[in-house]
């Protein structure tokens, strides 16, 4: 491993690791196509699991967000999937 790579990479973009996680998320889960949806639905789910794990304070895994966002993605899509919804249908544990 290449810290000093790595210690680069972050004091570049230090303000945009956690966005750079999540997509990575995003890019792990099989049931999300990301090449299908428009750079804005991107960002918009992006920016929708971000704002809920920053309030989230359980200490959810920050996968199991994403992974929750993607069961939910139509209603994320359509505005009907506010920070608050992702967080609750998070902490529920099967």
């Amino acid at each position: 491993m290449d810290f000093k790579k790595f210690d680069e990479i972050i004091k570049n973009n230090k303000y945009n690791m956690l966005f750079f996680e999540i997509y990575y998320n995003l890019t792990c889960n099989n049931d999300l196509k990301l090449d299908k949806l428009t750079q804005e639905q991107k960002e918009k789910i992006i920016f929708l699991i971000h704002d809920a794990y920053l309030k989230d304070e359980n200490f959810t895994d920050l996968a199991h967000i994403c992974d929750v966002l993607v069961e939910n993605l139509d209603d994320a899509l359509n505005d009907n999937l506010t920070k608050w919804d992702l967080l609750n249908k998070s902490y529920i544990v099967f």
